[in-house]
């Protein structure tokens, strides 16, 4: 039986995510929804990717593991509080740019929303 190292080493290298799937992207495209609430006129939208906009893929995350009782979000929690939450998470570990964007989605959620054990 071959050793795990071995083993490890005879694996192709990773590939690096696309640019766009980066938590650098997905911080970003939050940020910009961040200022739109914050502004009295809506602000604007010029720097929101729309292929990797941040409502639609954060939308889609919550209710996918809220479903599965991964996360637990309160009915009450806006889409808006918990992008906020998400951008506060990333803020305190901006290590997390340079992973696939749902590594500090997940993060914030898990930290912010866990499911009560039973």
């Amino acid at each position: 039986m071959l050793p795990l190292l071995a083993i490890a080493l005879s694996l192709p290298a990773p590939q690096a995510a696309p640019s766009n799937l980066l938590g650098s992207a997905l911080y970003r495209n939050c940020k910009a929804d961040v200022r739109m609430m914050d502004s009295p006129t809506g602000g604007e939208n010029a720097d929101i990717d729309p292929a990797n906009a941040c409502i639609e893929y954060v939308s889609g995350f919550v209710d996918a593991f809220a479903v599965t009782h991964q996360i637990c979000p309160p009915e009450s929690a806006s889409r808006g509080t918990i992008i906020r939450i998400y951008v506060a998470y990333m803020d305190k570990y901006p290590k997390l740019f340079d992973e696939d964007r749902a590594m500090g989605l997940w993060g914030a959620l898990i930290t912010a929303y866990p499911c009560a054990t039973k």
